[in-house]
């Protein structure tokens, strides 16, 4: 049995709010030309949560963040139209995503989105570098099954390439705590270098709910 960690529970409390998966995207699209290009393609202030996203609460317990945003697009047929994404957060290379994923497409998208396009976005902030290669579906059978792809476009997006540190400032107070905190987790030194920074955003916020989201940034 694999247990979910409580670093995941933090990722998905910041990004829950639509607004700011919106924002996290539009940063980490500056790097990535294919986030970028399906950035182009969807409207991002129509981004909703799925409620009750899937959950394999068997092996995983907690459901992962689910969202629909619709085509952007000035023909209102067309508008009407919607695009899926998974988000996933991973803090070390992990072979098993690829089966991880397609389950949660299989139950999300399938069973209750009608089979909407998807796309997949893995938020990784482990110690080495990783780069999912494009996986042969079945690798074990005759060539001709080898043209079976991924049901889903995957993009995973390393926090280490998505801000540079003296852009803290100008990104909101929870994203920006976030990413310092999935950044610099691993190295204490740095970590406690860049939090003061991004804590400075925070009091913005009501003093109540700074203080909780970083007493839940700590716990991470």
């Amino acid at each position: 049995m694999v247990k979910r960690h409580s670093h995941d529970s933090y990722v998905r409390s910041v990004l829950k709010d639509p607004a700011r998966t919106a924002e996290l995207l539009q940063l980490a699209a500056r790097k990535n030309r294919n986030l970028a290009q399906f950035l182009e393609t969807v409207r991002l202030d129509t981004l909703q949560e799925i409620s009750e996203a899937y959950s394999d609460t068997v092996s995983h317990g907690e459901g992962d963040l689910a969202f629909t945003v619709k085509i952007a697009s000035e023909e209102p047929r067309q508008a009407e139209l919607l695009v899926g994404i998974i988000e996933e957060h991973k803090s070390y290379p992990d072979s098993g995503l690829i089966q991880q994923l397609v389950r949660y497409w299989f139950q999300i998208m399938v069973r209750n989105q009608k089979n909407i396009p998807t796309v997949a976005i893995v938020l990784y902030n482990g110690k080495d570098a990783w780069r999912v290669k494009r996986e042969t579906m079945f690798p074990n059978y005759p060539e001709y099954y080898h043209r079976i792809g991924l049901p889903f476009l995957l993009e995973v997006v390393d926090v280490r390439e998505i801000y540079r540190d003296e852009e803290i400032p100008q990104i909101s107070p929870k994203i920006a705590l976030a990413l310092v905190a999935l950044k610099y987790v691993f190295t204490g030194e740095n970590l406690e270098k860049h939090l003061r920074a991004a804590m400075a955003g925070l009091k913005s916020l009501p003093r109540e709910e700074a203080e909780d989201f970083l007493s839940q940034t700590f716990i991470y």
